[in-house]
């Protein structure tokens, strides 16, 4: 049967097609669609030709130019189109937060990040990183890796270029497209290695290319840190490298890389509830703002002792209790415990901290772990975080699952300033003056105000 039809390009609109009776239900089937419609717009009837069977076919194609009307109106919705009604205090750099998130599988979309130059095609990263710095060879790394990619923790670092050449030998290629592997070179003591100090562990991993290389800052041999950039960055138009991060890079050298045309996605620092300020600070923030850098945070639950583990402990630990990471971070709660002036530390660290965790935690139904990613991954200018795998045999078993919480969570302005009171920092913001503090003056002999302490100012 010969049918004319008025396709969308024709008719610059959107073609409908309904099988209707002949006769006066067709055409009052045409009065109700115009009717209803909220388009300004012509609807054309083309009427096929029969050939006597019981049904006709016809043609109603309604242009897609909206009415004024329409456009004022922000949300609609009818038998023929549905617009989401986008809500204004919505945030597009609010960190995502799920009432229903799924146990397993990949995380929603929002929950994974593209930085960096689009023409060296980066790879998605997910906000919530896994380190394995700490994995040993008894351990069995790739397994552990790939619970954390089937639970949509996609994104790993700290791992030798050993064992990412066995995930990629061993995961298949659909996946690892949706993997992004972070490997990480420190700055060298002199640059005779030149091109092989990048090149050597892609070699090893058996990759095509470096699909994240994070840059070490080495403050025993800073001069080499902007010819080991540009060596990473003549790489990445050469397509060995997709994206290039920094690892505790102080502002000066942020502020450097980004005067000479350097492009650097993040930088790496530690930060947790016992130790927030000593990196993550206002100069910090500020480098991150000038440079258009997004900050990472790693080390957010001190090793460990922001877990339910050390929750209404009884005593101190003793140190051959700890793991390698707990000891590396047992002087944080001395020195958090000295600031608050605890005659016990341990008993300090107990009632000022934990208990404020463990309040959290009972309200919001989730571990003092998620509490505490949390706070991290809310922080200003926080891009994504970065959590150790537990390598201890009794807490492997669920911990993807225990991380993907942090996605279910999101703390209110009170709970946050109930966590900076316990930290005792007071919390650092990008509107800061760092020449004069202008709060803070006093009235000298000449009448002249001079800041508070003009003695350090040397007038």
């Amino acid at each position: 049967q010969d049918q004319k039809s008025m396709t969308e390009e024709e008719e610059g609109g959107e073609c409908i097609d309904r099988k209707v009776m002949p006769g006066r239900s067709s055409l009052l089937m045409c009065l109700c669609i115009l009717a209803s419609s909220p388009l300004s717009s012509e609807a054309f009837l083309v009427s096929s030709k029969s050939d006597g069977s019981a049904h006709q076919r016809r043609h109603i194609t309604l242009s897609s130019i909206a009415s004024p009307e329409r456009e004022k109106i922000e949300g609609e919705s009818n038998f023929w189109f549905s617009v989401r009604r986008k809500e204004e205090d919505e945030d597009e750099n609010r960190v995502p937060c799920y009432d229903n998130l799924d146990q397993d599988g990949r995380l929603p979309e929002a929950c994974y990040l593209k930085l960096g130059d689009p023409s060296s095609e980066p790879k998605p990263s997910c906000i919530l990183s896994v380190d394995f710095s700490d994995a040993t060879a008894d351990d069995d790394v790739l397994s552990h890796m790939h619970q954390c990619i089937d639970s949509g923790l996609t994104t790993l670092q700290g791992a030798s270029p050993l064992y990412y050449n066995q995930l990629l030998h061993e995961t298949p290629g659909t996946v690892l497209n949706r993997c992004n592997l972070i490997t990480s070179v420190r700055v060298p003591k002199d640059m005779s290695a030149g091109r092989d100090v990048i090149l050597g562990p892609l070699q090893q991993s058996g990759g095509s290319c470096i699909d994240t290389l994070q840059i070490q800052w080495n403050p025993n041999s800073p001069l080499y840190f902007m010819d080991l950039l540009d060596i990473a960055t003549d790489l990445q138009r050469e397509g060995l490298v997709r994206s290039i991060v920094g690892y505790r890079l102080p502002p000066k050298a942020m502020r450097e890389a980004h005067d000479y045309g350097f492009l650097i996605e993040s930088n790496q620092i530690p930060a947790n509830l016992l130790d927030p300020c000593r990196h993550y600070n206002a100069e910090m923030l500020l480098a991150a703002k000038d440079t258009n850098t997004a900050l990472v945070v790693d080390s957010p639950l001190a090793g460990g002792f922001l877990s339910h583990g050390h929750y209404n402990q009884p005593g101190e630990p003793y140190k051959f209790e700890l793991s390698k990471s707990e000891r590396r971070h047992l002087p944080s709660v001395y020195k958090w415990s000295k600031q608050r002036e605890h005659k016990r530390p341990w008993d300090g660290f107990q009632s000022d901290m934990m208990n404020v965790l463990h309040h959290i935690a009972l309200k919001h139904r989730v571990s003092i772990e998620t509490v505490a990613l949390r706070w991290a991954l809310q922080l200003e200018a926080v891009s994504s975080i970065v959590v150790p795998w537990n390598t201890q045999e009794e807490m492997i078993e669920g911990q993807p699952l225990r991380l993907r919480e942090v996605f279910a969570l999101e703390l209110d302005e009170e709970e946050e300033h109930q966590l900076w009171e316990a930290s005792g920092c007071e919390q650092p913001t990008m509107d800061f003056d760092p020449m004069i503090d202008f709060e803070n003056l006093e009235q000298g002999d000449s009448g002249i105000f001079l800041p508070s302490d003009a003695a350090l100012w040397g007038i």
